[in-house]
């Protein structure tokens, strides 16, 4: 009897096999690597001495350029994450709101950009954010401007292309999250005389927050991550700690450091993401929590 019962226990877990494999060889596996290159000796050109040391790490956190690249990473995910909940909120109520061909066509032209390759329109808006491009051009055009505007490698021109990277995942997350309200409780609040700007302050905004929140969380780990735009548009004179992971893995073959610091990376990740949960889960947003 007992052997009839073991076998269907495993006969109904055979289908998990394959996920389980999947999991253990592309997810366990390197991040055990990953984890004990980060304990090892370099020993330059990429070779690695297995022996354990806490040196990589003491060696991060006590050099002042690897700290000021990790805030200043942390800074920016955090500006951009909060620029485009504001660009992309009116822009996913319109499309929400306004339905019929209107918003077929604005929801067609937000999910254009994600169909083209990162590299692709980073090197778009490196040919607009030059001192003959159209946005300098259309400003001396203006008369706003006497002179070209230096956005090419500078902290500015990153942080405009990393935000209009982002707009579409900001958008339809947004997007998602309205649409998921009822309308008939705002046109309730409307029949007991509340006016369309406390709507949206008491029901609107608070009941689309899931959407802002899992919005914010796909921006903010996006540009932790981003190293294209800021080492083409910034030129290697804006560096993140996605480029200086880079730089060490590729460039200098200093693994034991570039594991480091993509270790340092997924925490922040995750911590970002574990705090988004928790504040997901409490009851002022909805969930069973506190």
């Amino acid at each position: 009897m007992k052997k009839r019962i073991l076998k269907k226990d495993l006969a109904g877990k055979m289908p998990l096999l394959p996920n389980i494999m999947y999991m253990i060889i592309f997810f366990v596996i390197p991040m055990a690597l990953l984890i004990s290159y980060s304990f090892f000796v370099n020993k330059g050109y990429g070779r690695v001495e297995h022996t354990l040391t806490t040196e990589n790490y003491i060696n991060f956190f006590t050099n002042k350029y690897y700290i000021e690249t990790f805030i200043a990473s942390f800074i920016m995910a955090v500006i951009i994450s909060i620029l485009a909940i504001l660009v992309s909120y009116p822009i996913a109520f319109y499309i929400v709101r306004y339905k019929g061909f209107k918003m077929k066509l604005a929801s067609s032209l937000v999910m254009v950009p994600m169909l083209a390759s990162s590299v692709v329109t980073c090197f778009g808006w490196y040919i607009m954010l030059g001192n003959t491009g159209i946005i300098n051009s259309v400003l001396i055009g203006l008369h706003m401007i006497d002179e070209p505007v230096q956005l090419l490698y500078t902290r500015t021109g990153v942080y405009i292309v990393l935000l209009s990277g982002q707009l579409p995942y900001m958008i339809t997350s947004i997007m998602n999250g309205i649409a998921s309200i009822d309308e008939n409780v705002e046109q309730a609040a409307n029949t007991l005389g509340a006016n369309p700007v406390k709507i949206f302050l008491t029901i609107t905004l608070p009941l689309s927050i899931p959407g802002i929140s899992a919005g914010m969380l796909l921006v903010f780990t996006g540009i932790l991550s981003a190293y294209v735009v800021p080492i083409v548009i910034g030129g290697g004179k804006v560096n993140t700690l996605a480029s200086l992971i880079v730089n060490q893995a590729s460039t200098t073959l200093n693994w034991p450091k570039a594991a480091v610091m993509a270790l340092i990376l997924m925490v922040m990740s995750s911590v970002a993401m574990f705090l988004n949960n928790k504040l997901m889960e409490s009851k002022r947003f909805g969930g069973g929590g506190r």
